[in-house]
């Protein structure tokens, strides 16, 4: 029979709610780029040329404080950066659902169960104890 391996707590949660909180509103600032790059190509208003720029520079903004934030938050075991996806090998055991990466479905999955594994020492963290 199979050893299934606990999910052990996570011992910064706050920390990484906030980092899949700016992760999702730089997805939000950059959906409303593109709604507005598609209204400025239909409606012919270049008004909604500033709106997409602000969601460009929107996007890139919480992107690099998210990069930022993210390189201080690590793995209690294997001392990875959770929330940052490195060029090296992933754990056998790592979740990526489809065409999203790692960071992503990390970012999901503790949107919807409250759980991640890590990318890189495949260990199961929950975010409450």
């Amino acid at each position: 029979m199979p050893r299934i391996q606990r999910a052990r707590a996570f011992k910064q949660p706050g920390r990484l709610y906030w980092l899949v909180f700016l992760s999702f509103l730089s997805w939000c600032a950059l959906g409303f780029a593109l709604w507005a790059l598609a209204q400025m190509l239909i409606t012919s208003d270049r008004s909604f040329g500033f709106y997409m720029l602000c969601g460009v520079g929107g996007y890139i903004f919480l992107r690099v404080w998210g990069y930022v934030q993210a390189l201080n938050l690590k793995c209690p075991l294997c001392h990875g950066m959770v929330m940052h996806q490195a060029k090296c090998h992933k754990h056998r055991d790592a979740r990526r659902l489809g065409p999203l990466n790692y960071r992503t479905t990390i970012a999901i999955d503790i949107l919807t169960t409250g759980k991640f594994i890590c990318m890189y020492c495949g260990t199961p963290f929950r975010m409450k104890k």
